[in-house]
Parts: C-alpha cells; structure tokens; sequence
C-alpha cells in the first residue's frame, strides 16, 4: 500500500535558526561546515537524543526505530530519510514513517503510514550556520487524512518547534557528533 509524497511548495512548518559549529570547525570554510550539518541534523546520533524520541537507533539501510514518549504505553515507530536532491548548501529529504520496529527502507516504505518532504537551506554566519528548516504539509495513508492533519496540525507545529529547539540546543552544547571520516575509521 503507497502513500503520495507530500508537496514541498505547501510549507507546513518553517523556521529559522543559527546552529553552532563545534570548535574544530568554527573556522573551517563553508563546505566544511555545511557538510557537518547537512550530514548531522537528520542522524540517528541527534535523534537519538531528541526528547519526544525513546530509545531511537539506526537499523539497517538508515532506517531509525523509535518509541514515541507522548504515548502511554510509548507505541514503537520505523522512520527512513530518503535524500532526494543534495547541494553544498541545501538538501530535500523525504521522510516514511511506519508503525512497529522495521529494520530496512523497502518495508518502511511498504508499510508507510505518512510521508513528508524536509528541506534545508544553510548560509554561513559570524555565529554559526543560520539553517533555514521547512516541513512540507504531511500526507497520511489513513482514511480521512488530509482532515486528521488539520485537526491536529496546532500539536504537530508544537511538537516540530520543540524539536529543532531541542537539535539547536545539541548544537549549542556541542553534544553533535562530528560525521566519520569518509573510509576511514
């Protein structure tokens, strides 16, 4: 069963916000330090450590499981970023989210119950990386979910908020992993 990706020219949420570079790249150029961010911001290292997710870890294919902490009992849930178009300062992610702890990208995708279009645009600050994030309208494959977004879209935009304030504090206390090396160890 498919679910139609969602369209990245209705923005559901956008916000802006300068993310601090650690200190071994504050004085790196803009590729390096857009790199880092790109090749961070949607990892499981960082959203491992977000609040609204529990226990979070990379399955195979860069599949990351999860247990949402706002269900009681917290209910286990299967995400997959699919990078769609990547640049030095830009990149367009689209995200599947399944129910239930799924290990590969072909059955997440297979099992989807929503899929949503991130984009982010980065320029280079005296600061940091100002980091431009926004969330395309979420599509549902469930009856009735264009209205369920809707109903529930004031708690969605809370919930989005509160987790790129949770990312720029990763960021601002340097809790951000750099990337590996590429082939190296």
């Amino acid at each position: 069963m498919g679910c139609g990706g969602s369209s990245s020219a209705v923005s559901f949420f956008e916000t802006t916000k300068v993310l601090k570079l650690p200190a071994s790249l504050e004085s790196a150029g803009e590729v390096e330090a857009f790199d880092y961010i790109l090749s961070t911001f949607m990892s499981a290292a960082v959203i491992a450590q977000l609040p609204l997710f529990k226990n979070a870890f990379e399955a195979q294919g860069g599949v990351i499981a999860h247990r949402l902490s706002g269900q009681s009992p917290p209910q286990p849930q299967s995400y997959f970023y699919e990078t769609k178009h990547r640049t030095n300062n830009r990149m367009q992610i689209e995200v599947f989210g399944a129910n239930g702890t799924i290990s590969d990208p072909a059955s997440v995708k297979e099992q989807v119950f929503s899929v949503t279009i991130v984009d982010i645009s980065l320029k280079r600050t005296n600061d940091g990386v100002q980091t431009y994030y926004s969330v395309g309208q979420p599509t549902l494959n469930v009856p009735g979910g264009a209205l369920g977004v809707r109903v529930i879209k004031p708690l969605l935009l809370r919930v989005i908020e509160q987790e790129f304030a949770a990312r720029e504090q990763l960021y601002a206390k340097q809790l951000v992993p750099l990337p590996a090396a590429a082939g190296g160890a």
